[in-house]
């Protein structure tokens, strides 16, 4: 299982390959959560001011092997839910709705 500081270097070498080349590199990389199961931690790139990447979702570093998962923003909005993900749901809901997303991905 990787550590918290080695997914952080997965993800920021991650997003300054893929947004910085897309987007440009006036990003913060956010961490949005983490998951026991499965197992890692969700990050999006936010742009000034607070902007996300339109059509992204973000992506998902798994804790047992380092893989990204990019994640597309309809993705979440397959049940018509607001951006982000529980809004109005709370963290519960965020965290479900996440964890759907992420095996869907993983799955598919």
């Amino acid at each position: 299982m990787l550590t918290d500081p080695e997914i952080e270097h997965i993800a920021r070498e991650y997003a300054a390959r893929v947004y910085a080349a897309r987007h440009g590199t006036d990003y913060d990389l956010v961490l949005r959560a983490t998951l026991a199961a499965p197992p890692g931690v969700y990050f999006q790139a936010r742009y000034a001011p607070s902007r996300l990447a339109a059509g992204d979702g973000g992506f998902f570093v798994l804790r047992t092997d380092g893989r990204v998962v990019a994640l597309a923003a309809d993705a979440f909005a397959s049940r018509g839910d607001a951006w982000p993900p529980g809004d109005g749901g709370g963290e519960d809901a965020f965290q479900s709705e996440l964890r759907r997303v992420v095996q869907r991905a993983l799955s598919g």
